[in-house]
């Protein structure tokens, strides 16, 4: 018998009591675990059309219901090349971007468009699920080889080396350049 997906409850990440934040400056939310994120992950409808909202959210256009589908195949390695096609800081990005006003505000679970009002369900915990993936593999000391191109003979200089200019230099690397980051 099929397992029956719930659109109407998202799974919440796990919190650090209140109690305990107080004593230190440590991560409050631990994260989902395998199982938690796998329950979460199939709650994605895998939007068909060619629409996909959460997507057209993304200000970097992260293939978000393909790195979900992997997730729910069990593929974490997968989930997590998939990611890194458009942004090369999962773990940092699923912490900090602000998902709510952006893939998830968008995501049909949350948000119907065509009657322009607010569904009954909570959206995809898309932000947790990414960093889940992020912090799973860097964890897991997994090493997971990007496609390069091949070489250009090019050496092209990055000065700076904050998340622009580590971005700017992944991509460069990526492309077959040779990258040299420069911090002041």
């Amino acid at each position: 018998m099929a397992k029956r997906i719930r659109y109407e409850d998202r799974n919440p990440e796990p919190l650090m009591p209140p109690q305990e934040r107080v004593k230190g400056f440590r991560e409050y939310a631990f994260g989902y675990s395998v199982p938690l994120a796998l329950d979460e992950a199939q709650r994605c409808l895998f939007c068909k059309d060619a629409d996909q909202r959460c997507i057209k959210g993304c200000p970097i256009n992260v293939d978000i219901p393909g790195f979900i589908r992997k997730i729910t195949e069990g593929d974490l390695v997968g989930a997590y090349k998939k990611i890194i096609e458009a942004d090369p800081f999962p773990s940092i990005c699923g912490r900090i971007c602000p998902q709510e006003r952006q893939c998830e505000g968008s995501c049909i679970l949350y948000y119907d468009t065509v009657r322009g009002r607010k569904n009954k369900g909570l959206p995809v915990s898309i932000g947790a699920l990414e960093k889940f993936v992020g912090d799973f593999i860097r964890i897991s000391g997994i090493k997971v080889e990007v496609e390069r191109e091949e070489p250009t003979g090019y050496k092209v200089a990055v000065v700076g080396a904050g998340p622009a200019g580590l971005a700017c230099a992944y991509d460069l690397a990526r492309w077959g350049h040779e990258v040299h980051i420069f911090e002041a």
